[in-house]
């Protein structure tokens, strides 16, 4: 009777542990997905079971499993987090004067070096016999840029030398590492990168607009505004100044109007070579490298800084892009012209396609593809809980069984001791229950 009643308790729990199974199994691509992941699991179970292995490493694989439980606590993982922010904190204490050498911002930052380095000690131990796990494991890519963090931070490991600002860079790279502690915060990055592969196409239509945009604005508008369409690379910047509206509008007004006319807008100003005396921006000669030189007469050239000619004359250091001079924000207008009507047209055009509608197309796609992602991963993340959960089961219903059997084999032991004792007791059980029917008045 007892090794039914443990029958019957071993098939309930199993019973259950299936309920569990059926309820979590949304589909057959998910339940792959789960046997994948359970596969996975079970290796590093493998790694990190000290009863797999010989007794040589049991001492070491308790170890790493206490090196698991540190690395997954969440207290330790919120101090991390801490010393993060603190790093992050630090290096912007360390950009004002004196600060750099200050004895409590170097001893904390050895503290969090510590910190660091403590972390990247327990997540190597935490993988149990498999240590290269860390390195080239399902996070690898977080892993290997903690590594890499906390080596070039050790004082003199890398042989940085003096050079203060690659220092000060990689402590600000350390503020990067929040991005993997807080799993929303890593979701929302992970989705935006996830999001901007796949608009490779609209950024090329768009530089496909720009350029031809940038061809045609050289053709019309070099020789009035040569400040803002001299070259092509020039050409581009323009617009992709004017795609976000950033003073867009004195840039058309100097090639509706004429330079000539309006002089002034977006930080420089043209000088009419016809109405005023621009000889200022008009090179007196070209020297022996080739470069136009500018000069001016002044009592004191020298006093002043600047270099003289064998005239005395100051050499004034005038910006000279090979298609016009620039000094003291003046722009020499040597060739005016209205763009009028076709230049308004021009400008307007390239607003709405650029701004209004390119601009605005690539920030939806990014925004969907991030979106994406996001179920993606969120996705993900449900299916590690489905497996945690699962995991457990199977665990319980092991355990279960493993105490069932060992119930089973007692009462089977028992029974046998019994029979020997009495063999008055040792009565077939089809005698037992025809006795018992009998008893009860059924007839058989």
């Amino acid at each position: 009777m007892a090794s039914a009643a443990a029958a019957a308790s071993h098939h309930v729990q199993m019973q259950k542990y299936k309920e569990i199974q059926e309820r979590d199994e949304e589909g057959g691509e998910e339940e792959a997905n789960l046997e994948d992941d359970l596969g996975a699991a079970e290796e590093k179970n493998v790694y990190t079971d000290a009863s797999a292995w010989n007794p040589i490493f049991r001492p070491y694989i308790h170890f790493a499993n206490f090196n698991e439980k540190i690395v997954n606590n969440s207290k330790f993982n919120n101090f991390v987090i801490f010393c993060i922010v603190l790093a992050g904190i630090l290096v912007g204490v360390q950009t004002y004067e004196g600060m750099d050498e200050a004895g409590w911002v170097l001893s904390l930052d050895m503290i969090i070096l510590v910190v660091f380095s403590l972390e990247c000690i327990f997540k190597i131990f935490a993988e149990g016999l498999a240590v290269w796990r860390f390195w080239f494991g399902k996070e690898w890519k977080w892993n290997n840029f903690d590594f890499f963090i906390v080596l070039a931070c050790v004082p003199g490991l890398l042989d940085l030398g003096k050079q203060v600002v690659v220092l000060r860079l990689l402590r600000l790279m350390r503020l990067a590492k929040v991005f993997r502690k807080i799993p929303q915060l890593q979701m929302i990055v992970m989705g935006l990168i996830g999001g901007m592969k796949s608009i490779s196409y609209i950024v090329l239509l768009l530089f496909l607009v720009f350029y031809l945009f940038a061809i045609l604005g050289m053709m019309l508008f070099e020789k009035n505004d040569p400040f803002h369409w001299s070259r092509l690379d020039t050409a581009l910047m323009t617009l992709f100044r004017a795609a976000t509206l950033e003073d867009w509008t004195d840039i058309m007004y100097f090639n509706i109007y004429g330079c000539d006319v309006y002089k002034i807008g977006g930080g420089i100003t043209y000088c009419d070579l016809a109405t005023e005396d621009c000889n200022h921006l008009i090179h007196d000669y070209v020297d022996p490298d080739g470069n136009k030189v500018f000069t001016t007469e002044c009592d004191n050239c020298t006093a002043l800084g600047f270099e003289t000619d064998e005239y005395g004359d100051g050499i004034v250091p005038v910006h000279n892009s090979g298609n016009f001079t620039m000094y003291d924000s003046q722009v020499l207008c040597y060739e005016p012209s209205e763009g009028g009507a076709l230049a308004a047209i021009y400008f307007l055009l390239f607003i709405v396609i650029s701004a209004l509608v390119m601009l605005s197309l690539f920030i939806g796609a990014v925004t969907m593809a991030m979106a994406e992602s996001m179920e993606e991963m969120k996705k993900t993340n449900d299916e590690k809980d489905k497996l945690r959960r699962l995991e457990k089961g199977k665990q319980a219903a092991l355990a279960l069984q493993q105490a069932g059997t060992s119930r089973r084999s007692l009462s089977q032991r028992g029974s046998l001791n019994s029979g020997r004792s009495s063999p008055e007791q040792n009565v077939p059980e089809e005698e037992e229950d025809e006795e018992e029917k009998k008893g009860m008045g059924i007839d058989c």
